[in-house]
């Protein structure tokens, strides 16, 4: 049996400081202090599991509070009415209603900053669009999709990630899908990952990335990319880079269009700075979550590139707002909506 990180003596209780607990929470699990760890500890696993055993224990954090208490009441982290998720797709132009369908062999599970957030609501219109200009037989879960998880468990709270998990697998079950695909990386890191992990339980269907799914695509001719002559660089979000080894996908489907001057940031792949809106940071810390972000604007300054091209919409937001105001005037993308603006339209293929 592990050890517990506390003792029940109520003496040793009253040492855990709210500076302390807030210190606990000072980390974005980005994964950094992994890479150049010569004994492979995995940090972020320690830091989680260190929130868990503090939240048992009644340390919660408190700008965190709230975050919890709207996935619990509403399913997503804004707090807003959770039948609002498919609210996106009515400006689509497809042959179908996708938050309609009822059975399809892929499900796009889009994630409550996608779904609800008109910043990043573009990624979900550009990967629909991808999706449908493949041929592919594709649905959403609409107002059925719950959080995935991530800020829960980040938070500490293992047990409500799983059955917030149990809950969307069951529904995509239920729609009789082969393939989960996300644009979301805390969201695939939580359906590839972190639930088996935790749970002790495998999924059953295949879970992708869609820099996964693009790059599946592109290789497999059911889309066209075009030409764009932009200078680009591309910085590695960190749960599909660092965290899931994705490294290869994203560069290759930049590859794909022609024209693109593509410039590497100084930190890449491995060794990629994080954006700073990570492990709930951007709740529990705003202050530093952008200070880090800052810095990472100057990294990407450096570049002298007219397109950061991300595939993360956390990173976007985080990304834009620090770069609100200030001397950058590169645009930021999500690699979906990349992708759209070059993609070589065909007529519609059937279903």
């Amino acid at each position: 049996m592990t050890k517990s990180l506390f003792s029940p003596h109520p003496r040793d209780r009253k040492e855990i400081t709210r500076d302390y607990v807030n210190s606990v929470y000072n980390c974005t699990l980005c994964g950094r202090c992994r890479v150049d760890c010569p004994v492979s500890i995995e940090s972020p696993k320690i830091w989680i599991d260190l929130r868990n055993e503090l939240v048992e224990k009644g340390f919660e954090q408190e700008s965190l509070k709230t975050v919890i208490a709207n996935i619990e009441h509403t399913h997503n982290v804004l707090s807003k009415p959770n039948d609002q998720r498919a609210n996106w797709s009515k400006q689509l132009k497809l042959p179908y209603q996708i938050e309609k369908k009822t059975k399809a062999k892929v499900i796009y599970f889009v994630g409550c900053v996608t779904s609800l957030q008109p910043d990043v609501q573009g990624i979900a219109h550009s990967f629909a669009n991808i999706l449908s200009s493949s041929g592919i037989d594709f649905a959403i879960l609409g107002g059925e999709e719950w959080c995935c998880g991530y800020p829960l468990m980040a938070a500490g709270h293992k047990d409500a990630m799983v059955k917030s998990m149990e809950h969307n697998i069951e529904k995509v079950k239920g729609m009789g899908a082969e393939s989960v695909v996300m644009t979301c990386p805390g969201c695939y890191r939580i359906w590839k990952d972190e639930y088996p992990d935790i749970s002790g339980k495998n999924i059953t269907f295949d879970v992708f990335h869609s820099t996964e799914f693009i790059a599946k695509l592109i290789k497999e001719g059911r889309i066209k990319i075009g030409e764009m002559k932009r200078r680009v660089t591309y910085h590695d979000p960190c749960d599909i880079g660092r965290n899931s080894s994705l490294f290869d996908e994203p560069r290759y489907i930049i590859s794909k269009i022609r024209g693109v001057e593509f410039v590497e940031l100084e930190n890449n792949r491995e060794y990629c700075n994080c954006c700073g809106a990570g492990g709930e940071l951007s709740v529990s810390n705003p202050n530093l979550s952008l200070e880090i972000a800052r810095r990472k604007i100057s990294e990407i300054i450096d570049t002298k590139t007219q397109t950061l091209v991300t595939a993360c919409p956390t990173c976007i937001m985080a990304l834009s707002a620090a770069k609100a105001g200030g001397k950058a005037d590169f645009e930021i993308l999500d690699i979906t909506q990349l992708v759209e603006k070059t993609i070589v339209r065909e007529e519609s293929k059937e279903r």
